[in-house]
């Protein structure tokens, strides 16, 4: 409901922009709020909205692959946990 505002106020682009930069916002004035009381929630807090933050990237960019075929399908591998494994 609030990202269509967004976007039927502002169009796809603008308005996705300033959604995401609103939800930016809300979520580090939320974390000064709490770090004066709890610095280690509020650390959590923000780590926790970035990690939601690049899984969305992730899934968005998977999506805009697949959608203009650069990729097909059934050769497309989604392996996140990959990525973060150490070379022996």
């Amino acid at each position: 409901m609030i990202a269509r505002w967004f976007l039927d106020g502002w169009g796809l682009v603008k308005g996705l922009l300033l959604y995401k930069l609103a939800l930016v916002a809300l979520v580090c004035g939320i974390a000064q709020i709490v770090v004066r009381h709890r610095p280690r929630t509020a650390q959590w807090l923000l780590l926790g909205s970035s990690i939601a933050i690049l899984g969305v990237v992730i899934y968005t960019a998977r999506l805009l692959l697949l959608q203009n075929g650069t990729v097909p399908l059934d050769e497309f591998v989604f392996a996140l946990p990959g990525l973060f494994q150490r070379d022996s």
